[in-house]
């Protein structure tokens, strides 16, 4: 599977977010889906490396996700793109694609 590098922040329960931090042990299990900015197509991936500790929300983390189906076209995950990230329908973080 293909895999990139991104910058993403998490937002607070406040503005809709998540309840919790994301912490390291998450990684390889959090399969969030992504939301390019424009388009209503998502497309699943897997958190498979981020921070050592736990994450503070509205802070930029650089995270490695891995795109999960064959049959899904994820062309539009380039550098420079920015995306949402949703849990089902929630948009919990917003962030970018920094390298494939």
């Amino acid at each position: 599977m293909k895999s990139v590098n991104i910058c993403a922040s998490f937002f607070p329960p406040e503005r809709g977010g998540r309840k919790l931090a994301l912490i390291p042990e998450a990684w390889g299990h959090y399969m969030p889906h992504l939301r390019v900015e424009g388009h209503e197509e998502l497309l699943g991936v897997r958190f498979l490396a981020g921070p050592r500790e736990a994450t503070e929300f509205s802070k930029d983390y650089e995270f490695g996700i891995e795109f999960m189906y064959s049959g899904v076209d994820y062309s539009r995950l380039i550098p420079g793109t920015e995306f949402e990230v949703l849990e089902g329908l929630k948009v919990v973080a917003k962030g970018m694609v920094l390298s494939d």
